[in-house]
């Protein structure tokens, strides 16, 4: 029987990729037990946002400039873009975070699924972060038409984060990029995630909460943490204890 086609799609500043790729890679190795996997990666030329952001970064933390070769030898991608952002006139929004900053972000999903699409045909895809360490590298299955949705325990929080389906749900979903700042300023709700799951289901999309939960399947790491368990003191809910 013939093995799907599987796109592993990662987008974004690549953070804190140092601690986090060996999670991905085990990740990766257990998907090609049920996929024909490949890879393709857009990030920015430096390590970290330096838009404003509802997080506080330490003072004396300097983002470092993102080297091409390091990447290829480490994630072996089968397609890769680099890019540097411009400066653009901004605005606050959403907590204290930067407009520009989250059309970036959405822009870098957006672009990663293009890149699949130049590539060829998939079956499925997945879309995660470099900044992500996988506690878990059994991911659900996917089944039916469904859109599945990685999640904070007990909250649904950080739905945006990791995400699959199959490729052309894929496509919808990252079509969000098209119509996100027109969302912005049309709609008055309490969180990116609010608009993300607006746009999905006026999408008609299926969309279901994975068994695939942060801080227990996988977590964020933050660029300037010492390790892959580290979490603030202020969000409990990041620690994998706080569950049990």
């Amino acid at each position: 029987m013939r093995k799907p086609n599987l796109a592993i799609l990662i987008a974004g500043h690549m953070r804190s990729f140092r601690l986090t790729s060996p999670s991905f890679l085990l990740l990766r190795e257990s998907l090609k037990e049920k996929y024909n996997c490949k890879t393709f990666i857009h990030t920015w030329d430096i390590s970290e946002s330096d838009s404003t952001s509802y997080y506080d970064r330490p003072k004396d933390f300097t983002p470092e400039k993102i080297d091409y070769k390091l990447l290829s030898r480490l994630y072996a991608p089968d397609a890769m873009l680099i890019e540097s952002q411009v400066k653009r006139e901004d605005e606050i929004v959403l907590h204290n975070q930067s407009k520009s900053g989250l059309l970036y972000s959405e822009y870098s999903k957006y672009r990663v699924n293009k890149m699949k699409n130049e590539y060829g045909e998939f079956d499925y895809t997945l879309m995660t972060r470099p900044d992500i360490h996988f506690y878990n590298t059994k991911l659900p299955d996917i089944y039916d038409d469904s859109f599945f949705l990685g999640s904070v325990n007990h909250s649904g929080a950080a739905c945006d984060v990791i995400t699959f389906s199959t490729s052309k749900n894929m496509d919808k979903a990252r079509d969000y990029y098209l119509v996100y700042e027109h969302y912005l300023s049309s709609f008055k709700m309490n969180n990116n995630e609010a608009y993300y799951l607006k746009y999905l289901h006026e999408s008609l999309l299926n969309v279901k909460y994975a068994k695939y939960f942060m801080p227990t399947d996988w977590k964020i790491v933050r660029s300037w943490w010492p390790s892959v368990d580290h979490y603030e003191s202020d969000r409990k809910t990041w620690d994998r204890s706080y569950y049990g």
